[in-house]
């Protein structure tokens, strides 16, 4: 007599392996932040991230950061919370430049 797997424990593997494959997906799609919401710390880090890449261009006022390094890009969610991109004082005072 041939023994096999039992079809309902294959299908719950199966099932498992994509259980998992959707939360992997839906935690990389949400930047791993549970509730898809953006902290005020969150925003701050990327206010400085933001003034970093300004500043390796002399924050020239006509050219801030642009592209995917652009606030509206760099820190999707923050103006939602009230955090607007910084300028060019903020960001001298947020790194600590005089």
């Amino acid at each position: 007599m041939k023994k096999g797997v039992a079809v309902p424990y294959i299908i719950a593997i199966i099932l498992g392996i994509v259980v998992l494959g959707l939360i992997g997906w839906w935690l990389f799609k949400g930047g791993g932040q549970i509730g898809g919401k953006i902290s005020e710390a969150e925003c701050m880090e990327k206010q400085i991230i933001y003034c970093s890449k300004w500043q390796l261009k002399n924050f020239a006022a006509d050219n801030p950061p642009s592209g995917d390094d652009a606030w509206d890009k760099l820190a999707k969610g923050c103006s939602g919370i009230g955090i607007k991109a910084p300028t060019i004082t903020r960001c001298k005072t947020l790194l600590g430049i005089s």
